[in-house]
């Protein structure tokens, strides 16, 4: 296996997507999964949607989803290798 799978795999096995995202911006349980106000679009109400058990987060107007890399890349306005 290619030595930067490897390392991807290790990283989003250390970080909860909930945990990361909640470092970003309020989150709270709903439920089997969590929610916050999307900060991808103008949101008023919680529209997206973290799922602890399969890693990712969509949100439901916007259609932003992914997973912790994603999140992080779209947030913080950078590319993977950044």
């Amino acid at each position: 296996m290619p030595v930067q799978v490897e390392l991807t795999r290790s990283v989003k096995a250390a970080n909860d997507i909930v945990d990361v995202v909640g470092g970003y911006i309020p989150v709270s349980p709903n439920g089997k999964t969590f929610k916050a106000v999307c900060p991808f679009h103008d949101d008023t109400r919680p529209s997206l949607q973290l799922d602890r058990q399969f890693q990712n987060f969509r949100c439901w107007t916007c259609e932003a989803r992914g997973d912790v890399f994603d999140f992080v890349m779209k947030f913080e306005k950078v590319d993977f290798p950044e």
